[in-house]
């Protein structure tokens, strides 16, 4: 019994098009790393710079990540205080 040669929904694709998708495949692969490692400098740098007194909407406007991921960064090192629900918070006054 003969073993099909491919994925018989990508029969359809030119060679040209399966080249400039292994192209790419192999050029993700390679940035991969350095794109793990520029995520890995861009939170030291948001940890530090509120460590250093930044307002969390100040480092927002400046980096690619919206303010919840800002948020969750600062969450994860420590650096947020939790607020209390709101109904607890007005039973208490």
């Amino acid at each position: 019994m003969a073993m099909p040669l491919g994925c018989g929904i990508m029969d359809f694709m030119s060679d040209e098009t399966r080249a400039r998708l292994a192209r790419a495949s192999r050029a993700f692969a390679r940035l991969q790393s350095q794109l793990d490692d520029a995520r890995t400098e861009l939170v030291a740098a948001i940890v530090e710079d509120r460590k250093a007194g930044g307002l969390i909407e100040d480092i927002t406007a400046v980096v690619p990540y919206r303010q919840t991921q800002v948020n969750r960064i600062l969450k994860d090192a420590g650096l947020t205080q939790e607020r209390k629900p709101r109904a607890a918070h007005d039973a208490a006054a």
